[in-house]
């Protein structure tokens, strides 16, 4: 098995100026954009993240939900207004979440 945990940062854009974000493209999928954008001026943010199994056919024999338990790393909620900083303890919690992994 070959596990790849793919995290898509993604820069805050001036909302005024730019138009909607285009679609992600996510483990070999394209992932719909958030309808909500990061406050201009504010660091790159943690968007999504996830196992990819490109070397499967793209699934698992395993549950999704024993690989969530076992990553740590917190995405964004768009939706609530909640933005993750993707930096250096995201990193660091990346790296950690491939090792548990």
């Amino acid at each position: 098995m070959v596990l790849s945990l793919a995290a898509a940062p993604l820069a805050a854009q001036d909302t005024q100026a730019t138009p909607a974000l285009a679609p992600i493209p996510f483990c070999g999928q394209q992932v719909a954009a958030p309808r909500a954008q990061p406050p201009a001026g504010s660091a790159p943010v943690v968007l999504a993240f996830g196992p990819c199994f490109e070397a499967q056919g793209g699934t698992s024999v395993v549950e999704s939900q024993t690989y969530l338990y076992y990553i740590h790393l917190k995405q964004s909620r768009p939706s609530e207004g909640v933005w993750v900083t993707y930096d250096e303890t995201a990193e660091k919690t990346i790296g950690e979440d491939f090792h548990r992994l």
